[in-house]
């Protein structure tokens, strides 16, 4: 991923096309009703159910 600078959040526009950047590769890992994301292991120490929800929020 690129890293993003000043210039790219200087419009609505450019600032969508930033977020769609970051989010767009994450699609294959959303559940069927896209409320949460499955991206594997993580470090963090939640119920099995909590990880998908946090991990969704993580993006935002």
């Amino acid at each position: 991923m690129r890293r993003f600078t000043e210039k790219d959040f200087q419009t609505r526009e450019r600032a969508e096309k930033v977020l769609l950047d970051v989010l767009n590769p994450l699609k294959p890992y959303y559940s069927e009703s896209c409320a949460r994301l499955y991206v594997g292991n993580t470090s963090t120490h939640y119920e099995n159910d909590t990880i998908p929800m946090e991990s969704f929020a993580r993006p935002l």
